[in-house]
C-alpha cells in the first residue's frame, strides 16, 4: 500500500512546528529538518523559525542549558566535552567566545 504524501497549509505547518517545539527543547537545525519533512518552502521555513523564536517556542540558550543539565548529571562530562557536544548540534548561540565555566556549573 502506497502512503499518500500530505501537503500542509501554512497555518497547519506552523501549528505542527509549534507543537514540535513545545514537546521538548529543539535546535534551529531540528526545526528546519521538521519543516523540510512537512514540505515547507525554504523562505517560509525561515519566517516560521523567526516567529517561533519571537513566540519563545524556540530558544537555543534554553536548549543548551537543558542539554548540559541532562548530560552533566552524574557523569564525568567536563566543560570541554559539553562544548564539543553542543558544537555537534550546530548551536549558533554558543561559540568558543560565549561558552564559559559558569555555564557548565549552572545546574
Amino acid at each position: 500500500m502506497e502512503k499518500k504524501k500530505k501537503f500542509y497549509s501554512p497555518e497547519e505547518a506552523l501549528a505542527k512546528a509549534m507543537s514540535y517545539c513545545a514537546y521538548q527543547e529543539r535546535t534551529v537545525k531540528d526545526v528546519k529538518q521538521k519543516l523540510r519533512a512537512l514540505k515547507v518552502a525554504v523562505d517560509e521555513s525561515e519566517a516560521y523559525i523567526q516567529l517561533l523564536k519571537q513566540e519563545n517556542y524556540l530558544n537555543e540558550e534554553r536548549f543548551a542549558k537543558a542539554f548540559e543539565c541532562t548530560l552533566g548529571q552524574g557523569t564525568t562530562w567536563g566543560c570541554f566535552d559539553l562544548k564539543t557536544a553542543l558544537d555537534g548540534v550546530y548551536l549558533s548561540v554558543f561559540s568558543s567566545m560565549h561558552f564559559s565555566y559558569e555555564f557548565c556549573l549552572s545546574c
